[in-house]
């Protein structure tokens, strides 16, 4: 009967403590997990192709399909993947090896690959480019600017004015894009460089006449009545003769400002004897012979002297005459203006000549009035150049000497459309240019073709065409 103690083994059933474990039931309270549908957010992990969208990895090039292995092309040496989502425009060609396309794309996380968003398929001869950086390399005709190979030829324009095109240079290259991936140059400009230019192209009227030289003074010439500076440089042709007072040359010159600076000076023939004008005052006296503004001048029997009573060492005169061989004048007629107290209202002026009369002249928008003592030289036509001396008298100008200039050419300056574009000559706005070895083309804002707008600057010629100086891209 004792046996019967297994029964006190329900002491276990105490174990209804553990019915107080029903707390696990907050346990069930750590059903806060399922508030861990959280990880729901964790989608951010599609934003991380913001790797490849970063602005720092997307890329844009022009090249040659070298390779296509699936979904792997090789193009001008960049390895390129090709996606469901990539777009490629055969519009121009089909996409095979060889052809010439433009690649727009990202770089992959390893920077080694690009993923090419748009192939489209381009015409060589299509492609205009331009190429900033530094030239690296110069081989030849070949040089390297950024890494990119450049083909400099005869057509090239190289603008050098802030320095040389060397290693080193910063250069602008404008271009057309060859099928092998090389950059046929039609612009390099350079922006800056080691080496400071020695040479700066400036855009210039040049001016050619013939005349004769009628005054040498140190190296200033007056050569039909035109003030040419002599330099240095000049090259003077004394093969026909010497080039002094009297002698007839041609004369080839650039405008600098306002003075003709003499390239060449080519004596046509021996001095001779040629009519000549010039005033000055009486230096020497004598019965037969003055010294005027350096000139000796012969009097004679057959010279007229106006106002010959004023006539004085000092007083200011007009000479008529002919040029001899041994550089003295044979004076014609003289005009007497006077002392420097005489002349003290006397005037000189230039302008066109808008008014013809016998008794008087409109010149430059001046009423001149015309006398028997007053010397014409030249032939008078309306719209000529006059160089006009004359005096005051009763509110009235009185001409006392009148010089018909030789015109200089027509300078012109225009901007304009480019309509066509010939051998050597350029169709702007209905104007023909006339384009050569001499003219300056500056493509610097963009490349000389059909449509786009131009300065110029040239010499109107006898035919009616323009000779270029200088053709400027606006645009």
């Amino acid at each position: 009967p004792e046996t019967p103690e297994p029964p006190e083994t329900p002491v276990p059933t105490q174990t209804p403590p553990g019915t107080h474990t029903p707390e696990p039931p907050e346990p069930t309270e750590t059903p806060e997990p399922p508030e861990t549908p959280e990880p729901p957010e964790t989608p951010e992990p599609p934003e991380t192709p913001e790797v490849p969208g970063t602005p720092s990895n997307e890329i844009q090039f022009y090249g040659v399909i070298e390779v296509q292995n699936d979904n792997v092309w090789v193009i001008s040496g960049h390895s390129v993947l090709i996606t469901d989502t990539t777009e490629i425009d055969e519009s121009d060609g089909p996409a095979v090896v060889g052809a010439y396309v433009e690649v727009t794309g990202q770089w992959d996380d390893t920077r080694t690959n690009i993923i090419a968003l748009e192939i489209e398929v381009i015409s060589a001869n299509q492609v205009r480019v331009e190429i900033e950086g530094e030239i690296q390399a110069i081989t030849g005709s070949v040089w390297i600017v950024a890494g990119q190979e450049v083909v400099i030829s005869v057509d090239t324009r190289i603008d050098e004015r802030h320095g040389k095109a060397v290693i080193g240079a910063y250069v602008e290259v404008e271009g057309i894009l060859r099928a092998d991936g090389r950059v046929d140059a039609r612009v390099v400009k350079v922006l800056r460089s080691p080496v400071v230019p020695t040479v700066t192209p400036e855009a210039r009227a040049y001016v050619r006449f013939q005349g004769v030289i009628t005054a040498q003074r140190e190296n200033v010439w007056i050569i039909a009545g035109h003030e040419v500076y002599v330099s240095p440089d000049t090259r003077v042709d004394e093969t026909a003769g010497p080039a002094t007072v009297g002698a007839l040359v041609d004369v080839s010159a650039f405008k600098d400002e306002d003075r003709l600076v003499a390239l060449e000076i080519v004596v046509r023939e021996p001095r001779a004897s040629h009519p000549v004008s010039f005033r000055g005052e009486i230096e020497v006296m004598s019965e037969n012979t003055w010294v005027v503004d350096g000139y000796t001048v012969q009097i004679t029997p057959e010279t007229t002297i106006w106002n010959a009573e004023e006539a004085a060492v000092g007083a200011l005169v007009v000479v008529h005459g002919t040029l001899q061989e041994d550089g003295s004048v044979w004076a014609e007629q003289i005009l007497v203006l006077g002392t420097p107290e005489d002349r003290q209202y006397q005037v000189e002026f230039r302008g066109e000549i808008e008014y013809l009369s016998p008794e008087a002249w409109v010149v430059g928008g001046y009423t001149v009035t015309i006398t028997v003592t007053t010397f014409i030289t030249g032939t008078p036509e309306l719209g000529d150049l006059a160089e006009v001396r004359a005096v005051w008298e009763n509110d009235t100008l009185v001409a006392t000497d009148i010089r018909i200039s030789e015109p200089l050419p027509d300078e012109v300056e225009f901007t304009g459309i480019v309509e066509a574009i010939e051998e050597n000559l350029v169709r702007v706005s209905g104007h023909e240019v006339v384009v050569d070895s001499s003219t300056f083309v500056d493509e610097t804002l963009g490349l000389l073709d059909v449509g786009v707008t131009v300065e110029v600057e040239g010499i109107r010629q006898e035919d009616g065409t323009i000779k270029a100086s200088l053709i400027r891209v606006e645009e």
